[in-house]
C-alpha cells in the first residue's frame, strides 16, 4: 500500500549467532571480531552493479558533505580558547 517496511536489527540482537551491533568495548575481542565481520558484510563488493553499467557511467551518486557546527558532545579546549 505504499507505506513501506523496515527491519530493526538492534531490536533482535539475541537472534544473531555472531552479533556485531550495539555498544562494543575495546577489550571485548569476540564482539570486535563480530563487528568486523558485520562491517565487511556491509561494504562487500556488489557483483551486480558492474553488470548494469555500460561504458563509464556512474552506478552510485557522489555525495557532498556539509560542515555544520554542533553544540553536542564535550566542549573542546580549542573552542574555549577561540582557536
Amino acid at each position: 500500500g505504499g507505506r513501506g517496511i523496515y527491519f530493526n536489527c538492534n531490536a533482535q540482537k539475541k537472534l544473531y549467532a555472531r552479533c556485531g551491533i550495539g555498544r562494543v568495548n575495546h577489550d571485548d575481542t569476540a564482539l570486535r571480531d563480530n563487528l568486523d565481520r558485520a562491517a565487511r558484510y556491509l561494504v562487500k563488493q556488489d557483483c551486480y552493479a558492474a553488470v548494469i553499467v555500460q561504458g563509464e557511467a556512474r552506478v552510485f551518486g557522489k555525495g557532498q558533505a556539509e560542515e555544520k557546527s554542533s553544540s553536542r558532545g564535550r566542549p573542546r579546549l580549542s573552542e574555549k580558547l577561540g582557536i
